[in-house]
């Protein structure tokens, strides 16, 4: 997974190099010294006069870009102009090209739906299609790393294998530890969680304890009390029942408490 990334990542550094050099060069204004002869002349100046002048307009230019000098001070044969009257920062160039590079990035990280709040696209069935595409793609590439690891040694695969015989020879492949992965299988009750309701209604669930003390386990609610049972009549009763029935049993558990 990181070997696609590192020439997206060195692409992204270069261009972040290249624009602070850029913007370095070209935020402050470069000083260029402009030497006028026929004014010389006419001031009746010397080849010596001319190259002190030029030396004291670079003195003042170096110490002005050090920001030792905030002024300038020049005469009518030696002059002071920028190079470049536009300055171009150099920027938006390599922003372009940074954000492509984290585009790539996140597609070989598996996680391209991550940038869907910064396209035109941000809805959130996108987003759960672009995460349920992630999950089985990195679960399938979980499941080729275990298998190539996992099993007897053999050409290309079953390093578990190969690290066991060199440590206590040759053993029983069904005794053979395996690698496995966890946190990325899809919980089928969870999934389904939404549809709970319409599932009861159309008689194809029944919302017994069991169901409930499943959903309890996975909203970390702890176990169901035996006060709290409900057959499942109560339980696809209305609203305003299940909610007068849930004030009563909380009513009876204060009062039993």
């Amino acid at each position: 997974m990181l070997r696609p990334v590192w020439w997206w990542w060195r692409t992204k550094q270069r261009a972040s190099n290249l624009m602070c050099v850029g913007l370095d060069r070209w935020a402050v204004p470069t000083p260029k010294i402009t030497v006028d002869r026929s004014q010389a002349e006419a001031l009746g100046l010397t080849d010596a006069d001319i190259t002190a002048m030029i030396d004291d307009a670079e003195a003042q230019a170096q110490a002005f870009l050090s920001t030792e000098q905030s002024y300038l001070v020049e005469t009518a044969a030696v002059k002071f102009d920028s190079y470049a009257q536009q300055p171009n920062l150099y920027a938006q160039g390599p922003l372009d090209i940074i954000s492509k590079c984290d585009s790539q990035i996140a597609s070989a990280f598996l996680t391209q739906f991550a940038d869907l709040g910064n396209t035109e696209t941000g809805a959130r069935s996108v987003g759960e299609i672009h995460l349920s595409v992630f999950r089985r793609a990195a679960i399938n590439l979980c499941d080729l790393v275990a298998s190539q690891i996992s099993g007897v040694d053999r050409r290309g695969g079953g390093t578990i294998g190969r690290l066991v015989r060199w440590n206590y020879g040759a053993i029983d492949p069904s005794k053979l530890p395996r690698l496995t992965h966890t946190g990325l299988d899809t919980d089928d009750l969870a999934e389904s969680m939404a549809m709970l309701p319409q599932l009861v209604q159309a008689g194809i669930l029944t919302p017994d304890d069991e169901l409930e003390r499943a959903i309890r386990e996975r909203l970390g609610a702890g176990d169901l009390p035996e006060e709290a049972q409900r057959t499942a009549s109560e339980r696809t009763a209305s609203t305003s029942g299940s909610l007068g029935a849930f004030a009563e049993r909380l009513v009876r558990s204060r009062r039993n408490g």
